[in-house]
């Protein structure tokens, strides 16, 4: 048994120099220290032994033991450590790469343009209003068209403007009113044929005393506000079913200098404001007496605006999400 020790402890010297990693360590661990490993044998083995020979087997059994514990915890420490660094090599960062630069985001033109429209008519002391974009018909201001109009059921449509939303504003009855509001509408029979959807910007103000001149001074200081004060501007009547008397603003078209081209369809100027007083019947179906106060209504037409603004030939150029066309609006 005494040959047997010193055969083992070489064979555990030859194994440990050929331990590379932490799986083939363990493994050799427990061959020879585990439950049932070479050791754990041996001293199991010493019940055999002569009372005279048995006190020598066993020292020589324990030497080996904590030998061996003390080969094993010190080869543990080197390959942890060399893994360690394996690791860290492996995982270091070469910092003479080039950056990889995070690509930043943009708002959409029309956005732009919507966000610049709120900030403007808030600072004028304008409130804005929502509401859903399918309603159930229309009140006080009823323009639908059967022919225009998308419906999603017999009695539910897609809103064709926003004044939907004003009609709420005027329910609630406090007066004097200065709201708006922004968002899409739709209409079948709008200028570009493969979207029926549109943005639009409404407003509506209710109170004594208005008159032509405040809708001339709100329609002509939103241009100014929006496309610059050298924008030249002039106003037109015009026919709409809920204003009496209408009016509406054309700028002077940027491309031509009001020559004429194909941007403004040879025309020299176009069309991007418009409103009016608001026809008495359209207050008294609110409830408000009309006698008393007056109404104003207006509207913008965001995508004309934006068109005006960054010289964008094609409206169609707005829904076709091409990251070459929106990433200028940085």
């Amino acid at each position: 048994m005494e040959e047997k020790i010193k055969l083992l402890q070489n064979q555990m010297t030859e194994e440990l120099k050929q331990v590379t990693n932490s799986k083939t360590f363990f493994e050799l661990q427990t061959k020879y220290l585990g439950k049932n490993g070479e050791i754990t044998g041996l001293l199991r083995e010493l019940g055999k032994a002569s009372k005279e020979v048995r006190p020598i087997l066993g020292k020589m059994t324990n030497a080996l033991k904590i030998w061996a514990e003390n080969e094993f915890a010190f080869e543990q420490k080197k390959i942890s450590r060399k893994e360690l660094e394996q690791r860290y090599e492996n995982e270091k960062i070469d910092i003479t790469l080039p950056s990889q630069k995070q690509k930043v985001g943009t708002l959409h033109p029309l956005t732009i343009i919507k966000n610049e429209l709120v900030d403007v008519l808030t600072g004028l002391g304008f409130s804005m209003y929502d509401s859903p974009e399918i309603e159930k018909g229309v009140k006080v201001f009823s323009v639908r068209d059967f022919q225009n109009t998308l419906f999603v059921n017999d009695e539910m449509q897609l809103k064709t403007n926003l004044a939907t939303g004003l009609i709420k504003s005027i329910e609630q009855k406090k007066l004097p009113l200065k709201v708006f509001m922004a968002g899409k509408a739709f209409n079948k029979n709008i200028n570009t044929p493969n979207n029926a959807m549109f943005h639009k910007m409404e407003g509506l103000i209710i109170d004594k005393n208005l008159s032509m001149c405040d809708v001339y001074g709100i329609l002509h200081n939103l241009a100014k506000e929006l496309l610059g004060e050298k924008t030249k501007t002039r106003l037109r009547p015009t026919f709409f079913d809920f204003t009496k008397p209408s009016v509406q603003i054309d700028v002077q078209c940027s491309h031509c200098g009001g020559t004429g081209c194909n941007f403004c369809q040879n025309a020299g100027w176009i069309k991007i404001l418009s409103g009016g007083m608001l026809q008495p019947t359209a207050l008294q179906n609110g409830g408000i007496d009309s006698e008393i106060y007056k109404g104003i209504a207006f509207a913008v037409e965001i995508e004309k605006i934006a068109m005006l603004k960054y010289d964008i030939p094609n409206i169609d150029l707005f829904f076709e999400n091409d990251i070459r066309f929106l990433k200028q609006f940085k």
